[in-house]
């Protein structure tokens, strides 16, 4: 993944809810912008569509490409 990428995000926070109205909602988020790789800490941050940026960075494990 490179700077420029679009991506989906894995909503973990679903993983776990067994409750019958969210077990056929959707586990990924997105699509995102990756707008900065950190390659020493193998984190991406990401903007949405628009230019606005997360808050926060996110592994590359809870990433896939779009």
């Amino acid at each position: 993944l490179k700077a420029g990428d679009l991506v989906l995000v894995f909503d973990s926070r679903r993983n776990n809810d067994i409750a019958s109205a969210r077990k056929l909602a959707p586990r990924w988020r997105g699509p995102f912008r990756i707008s900065k790789v950190r390659e020493g800490l193998g984190s991406y941050r990401l903007e949405e569509l628009d230019g606005t940026q997360h808050e926060r960075s996110y592994p590359s494990r809870l990433l896939k490409k779009f």
